[in-house]
């Protein structure tokens, strides 16, 4: 495999040095490794690729982390649905798959996917695979910034309803990772409140079927806070 260039982002690495993100470029396909300095391993390693690119180089390169116990993630600039068969095909190379995700969006995945063990609460990486969707295997990613928590929780409530089904026969599941620009320690009640109004808002529409949250403190936020939600219609 040909690397053009590599580079580990520091931003994330100020407060909790448990991850390191490496990013790659193969072409036009960008690799973004989250590697857990613990265990000397990648916990996710996420693709960022247009609908030019050649499906067969994608699933060369996913081959090449195969054998690797991480969570395995696509990303496409557009919808797969709309490109030839061997796109669709693609689906089946990684664990959980996105469309049509901006390049701000993609760094919101990344920025959840860091927040997994990062910060005083988290979870494993293995918590992800919840997400996979046994219909199309399809996620969206959503995000909001503001200067409290009920600043966030409003803007997510609404964009969320915006990506929910009419009809409620489906069940979601949610992933959501909150992030804090300083170091003062979340009051807990708050938190329970933006937890309950945004699970209200997604089960009058459809059952929430897993719900799992993190929180991590990121120095560059230019507000005070950021939520991203992470979900799946299942």
């Amino acid at each position: 495999m040909s690397i053009e260039y590599e580079e580990i982002d520091s931003i994330y690495l100020r407060n909790e040095p448990i991850y390191e993100i490496i990013r790659k470029c193969n072409d036009d396909i960008l690799i973004v490794e989250i590697f857990s300095k613990e265990y000397e391993s990648n916990d996710f390693v996420l693709f960022y690729f247009s609908d030019s690119v050649k499906s067969e180089k994608i699933i060369q390169l996913t081959n090449e982390y195969a054998q690797q116990n991480a969570v395995v993630i696509g990303v496409c600039k557009k919808s797969i649905s709309i490109i030839d068969k061997k796109f669709v095909e693609l689906k089946n190379q990684f664990d959980l798959v996105f469309e049509n995700l901006t390049e701000t969006q993609f760094e919101d995945l990344v920025e959840a996917c860091y927040g997994t063990k990062s910060g005083e609460i988290h979870g494993e990486p293995s918590d992800w695979i919840l997400l996979k969707s046994k219909n199309d295997n399809l996620c969206y990613v959503i995000s909001a910034e503001g200067d409290s928590i009920n600043d966030v929780t409003e803007l997510i409530s609404e964009k969320i309803k915006q990506k929910l089904p009419k009809d409620n026969a489906k069940k979601t599941n949610l992933i959501w990772s909150l992030e804090k620009h300083d170091s003062d320690s979340l009051i807990m009640s708050d938190v329970a409140t933006s937890v309950n109004k945004i699970s209200e808002g997604i089960e009058a529409r459809t059952k929430l079927e897993v719900e799992l949250w993190y929180y991590f403190q990121n120095k560059d936020l230019v507000k005070k806070y950021k939520l991203v939600c992470v979900f799946s219609f299942i």
